[in-house]
């Protein structure tokens, strides 16, 4: 019983450290000053013209 509650404890802190540097990283991804062209391309993608008829 007592090494299941601690492998419960140690589990429970591990994914809760990995998801922490999870959110991390895709934070610095996103703000990341080389990734600014491609952010700024992809907010335009609504306002370019589309050939289509609308249908």
């Amino acid at each position: 019983m007592v090494q299941e509650e601690f492998w419960y404890r140690f589990l429970a802190q591990f994914w809760e450290i990995w998801a922490f540097l999870l959110f991390v990283g895709i934070i610095l991804w996103a703000y990341w000053p080389g990734n600014r062209s491609k952010w700024e391309h992809a907010a335009q993608i609504p306002f370019e013209e589309d050939d289509s008829d609308g249908r």
